[in-house]
């Protein structure tokens, strides 16, 4: 095939490179914006969340940053069994996932129709999640009963 008159082999190879260039400029804005609404430095993307690999972070430390920063909303700590319960039902719902949490710290953003839930292993958070806010009320209906 011909090549277009004007394009030679050097201009094609800065396009190319222009190209490359922007294409890493989106991907570095994509990463930025998924980190900064995670909310957490040193992500690494997985099925159903983010994993955390930024030190030791509490439970009451995050419920309490997460009160200050989403004043008013409903919060959720679950423990123990009940913790189990909905780790296993979590970890059921495609695509199959297998986060370990002792405990769990859900935040209910009902303008947003989502849920934060962040998990916690050994007192500290390994990961964190953005959720419909309807799959998590009903997956506390189904491991916690009628409590909801």
């Amino acid at each position: 095939m011909p090549r277009p008159q004007g394009m030679d082999t050097q201009s094609r190879a800065d396009l190319f490179f222009l190209w490359a260039i922007v294409a890493a400029f989106a991907i570095c804005a994509l990463v930025g914006l998924h980190l900064a609404f995670t909310s957490s430095a040193g992500a690494q993307t997985v099925n159903h969340g983010v994993k955390l690999d930024v030190g030791c972070t509490g439970i009451d430390e995050l419920a309490l940053d997460a009160s200050k920063q989403f004043p008013g909303q409903e919060t959720r700590r679950l423990e123990g069994n009940e913790a189990a319960a909905f780790m296993a039902a979590y970890n059921a719902l495609p695509p199959v996932s297998d986060f370990v949490a002792t405990e769990l710290l859900i935040v209910f953003h009902e303008r947003h129709k989502a849920t934060r839930i962040a998990f916690f292993t050994n007192g500290c958070a390994v990961a964190l999640a953005m959720v419909p806010i309807d799959m998590v009320r009903a997956l506390l209906r189904k491991t916690q009963g009628a409590s909801i």
